[in-house]
């Protein structure tokens, strides 16, 4: 797997406080996205903590007045590639199953969403 990163300087306290307020304010949310794509508990909380390890390794990347949820839902989704690039697949197959568009009556074909009006038989 590799040698483990070690940090070249000890943790400051902004680094500390970023990661405490980040963990309060969007660890719920951040483990809620996460178990949408894993499904199940243990792996949803083993993608939050790597997220948040990596925030914590990350943190001066951060732009202030971008949204901190856009950046740990993206670093949360690129860890679940690649972690679960066989299994986001199947995920992915499941969600296409259930948002297709039904088929037209008799003709095999997918109705598109904007063919909803009907004729008035003119």
């Amino acid at each position: 797997m590799g040698v483990p990163r070690t940090p070249l300087e000890p943790p400051s306290p902004e680094q500390t406080a970023f990661l405490e307020r980040a963990m309060t304010q969007y660890g719920k949310a951040t483990y809620n996205f996460a178990f949408r794509l894993t499904g199940n508990e243990a792996d949803a909380r083993d993608l939050t903590q790597d997220a948040f390890i990596r925030v914590y390794r990350a943190w001066r990347s951060f732009a202030p007045g971008t949204s901190f949820l856009s950046w740990i839902y993206r670093i949360v989704t690129n860890l679940h590639e690649t972690n679960f690039g066989d299994e986001k697949d199947v995920s992915k197959k499941r969600y296409l199953k259930t948002t297709r568009p039904r088929s037209s009556a008799g003709t095999g074909r997918w109705r598109s969403p904007r063919s909803t009006t009907t004729s008035s038989g003119s």
